[in-house]
């Protein structure tokens, strides 16, 4: 991403469990923090499926990128078996993303 100027070349990381204690403000938060970075936000569909403001935490994302408001490239880890249900919750963000499965890095190589 830094090679075509879309972020600076920095991966920055933030968990989903982190931002709940803030609500959907401390996401807004957290994009403006990591401006001109890649976020990696790690356990989005939680975020988005297992809390009373999950539309609220959407839409914060969908309009960010809609609005151009923040230059933050967002990377987010959803479970293998939620992304069909992140998808119907969530349709007008989980259609700007691509979905990418990565191989099993929990264990010895």
């Amino acid at each position: 991403l830094a090679e075509v100027d879309a972020s600076s070349g920095e991966v920055h990381s933030v968990h989903a469990e982190d931002l709940r204690e803030d609500g959907p403000d401390g996401l807004r938060a957290a994009l403006e923090d990591h401006a001109g970075h890649v976020l990696l936000l790690d356990g989005l569909d939680g975020l988005i499926l297992d809390e009373a403001d999950g539309a609220a935490y959407a839409s914060v994302l969908y309009r960010a990128r809609l609005e151009g408001v923040n230059d933050t490239a967002l990377l987010g880890t959803c479970e293998p078996d939620r992304v069909g249900e992140l998808t119907a919750a969530a349709p007008e963000l989980t259609a700007d993303l691509r979905a990418v499965r990565l191989p099993d890095l929990a264990g010895p190589q």
